[in-house]
């Protein structure tokens, strides 16, 4: 923890953009960050570029990770407190946005994860899936309800 105090005051910042590097790192350093007081529900202020990323304004950590198609990263930020309703940029949440970003795996994920999918929030997965082109997505949305 002493490790992480240091990295957090070190970069000045929120300690968004180490939870979502953490995040593909496991779930240690995830846990560490939120004990540290990193919300892992927060919206990044700002748009900030990663090596296999970019976050912008007003996304969460998991509306930003879920775009990658790993269950990992989502897995670590669930266990530690991140929340699948929490909308992020657009209005969207962690489904829609990887419905966006044709994150196939991401969306069965998340699915499997959620207790109940709002009719209104599956509709704007099963959107966002065919604006972005994804019909496979679109396929397995539809027939998720």
């Amino acid at each position: 923890t002493e490790m992480v105090s240091i990295l957090l005051e070190h970069r000045a910042t929120t300690g968004l953009q180490d939870l979502v590097e953490a995040a593909f790192s496991g779930k240690e350093m995830v846990r560490l960050l939120v004990q540290q007081g990193v919300d892992p529900n927060a919206q990044f202020s700002k748009t900030h570029e990663f090596p296999f990323l970019v976050s912008k304004a007003g996304d969460t950590p998991m509306t930003a990770v879920v775009g990658m198609d790993s269950i990992a990263p989502i897995n670590s930020l669930l266990e530690n407190g991140a929340d699948l309703s929490t909308k992020g940029r657009l209005q969207m949440t962690p489904l829609v946005a990887a419905a966006d970003a044709c994150a196939y795996f991401s969306t069965k994920y998340i699915l499997a994860q959620k207790k109940l999918v709002s009719p209104e929030e599956h509709r704007a997965a099963v959107l966002a899936a065919e604006r972005s082109g994804c019909q496979l997505l679109v396929n397995f949305l539809r027939r998720f309800r």
